[in-house]
């Protein structure tokens, strides 16, 4: 895995996709069993059991939360490049 990726990992991460926690994706609900599996910027997956059926599948994570994810780190190094940045809030990931 590139260095690059680590930091969208830790963000994944910080939004609640680690192992232990239950989600509900694509009409479904999971447990997931692992830490973020990330190929690219725009391609992930977590390994995860599925509440229904009791499966372990692997599920990839939708591209818009990647790119959430991605704006988060933007609007981080920006913040650590320019204190002139604090003027960007959190409502601004959404709007992108």
């Amino acid at each position: 895995m590139p260095e690059k990726l680590l930091p969208l990992i830790t963000t994944l991460k910080g939004l609640g996709f680690t192992q232990g926690s239950q989600i509900k994706l694509y009409g479904k609900i999971f447990q997931i069993t692992s830490e973020p599996l990330v190929a690219t910027d725009v391609v992930a997956f977590v390994k995860a059991i599925e509440r229904k059926s009791g499966r372990l599948r692997y599920v990839r994570l939708p591209l818009p939360l990647l790119k959430i994810a991605s704006a988060t780190l933007v609007i981080r190094s920006c913040r650590k490049v320019s204190p002139a940045a604090d003027h960007v809030s959190s409502v601004s990931i959404w709007t992108l």
